[in-house]
């Protein structure tokens, strides 16, 4: 579908102040969704770092500023090399983005019920039943976009040629760090991570 345009808007509102006043506006919402997903990428590959899950440089914070440079910078190189692909190759990204943060939100649905039984807080019905509501739609949205014939199915090749590329990044940081991350015990990575002991 394309985008609007100035001279769209401009015919609908009949103003080009008002047109450019929307655009604006729309930049913003884009930004702001843009600046959440960033930052939260890189406390997870802050987080991921910290643990000696992926390599540890990623972990390590500026000594006058506090911020995870490393994660930071990764982030930034990614995302605006990424912008200079176009807007058909966004378009690429956004699909194979909506199924890993699917795959995200089932792990983390999968997490807190592993997690729970250790935890002595008294929990509500309501609560124990959230997880496996949250990993039943993530499951339903992964099999909507991977089932054929299903109009949220990921198209071919260039999706999944990107997702295969997302996935090779992730073994390639998985297996680069597989002697670092049995450098410390799992007591120590969740005290890194969490800041919590068991």
């Amino acid at each position: 579908m394309p985008l609007p345009t100035a001279a769209a808007f401009q015919d609908a509102f009949g103003s080009s102040l008002w047109a450019r006043l929307v655009l604006v506006v729309g930049l913003i919402g884009l930004l702001t969704s843009w600046n959440g997903f960033f930052l939260a990428g890189c406390r997870v590959l802050f987080a991921l770092g910290r643990g000696h899950i992926i390599h540890p440089v990623f972990g390590k914070t500026d000594p006058r500023y506090g911020t995870p440079t490393a994660a930071i910078l990764f982030s930034a190189v990614i995302t605006f090399a990424g912008s200079l692909l176009g807007k058909a190759a966004i378009l690429v990204f956004v699909n194979v983005g909506s199924l890993c943060i699917a795959a995200a939100f089932l792990g983390v649905a999968l997490s807190l019920n592993r997690l729970r039984p250790t935890s002595s807080e008294p929990v509500s019905l309501f609560k124990r039943i959230l997880p496996y509501i949250a990993g039943a739609g993530s499951i339903f949205i992964l099999m909507a976009m991977n089932v054929p014939g299903s109009p949220a199915m990921l198209p071919w090749p260039m999706e999944w040629a990107v997702l295969g590329g997302v996935f090779l990044l992730g073994l390639i940081f998985w297996f680069g760090a597989s002697r670092i991350r049995s450098e410390i015990s799992e007591s120590d990575r969740r005290q890194l991570i969490l800041d919590e002991d068991d």
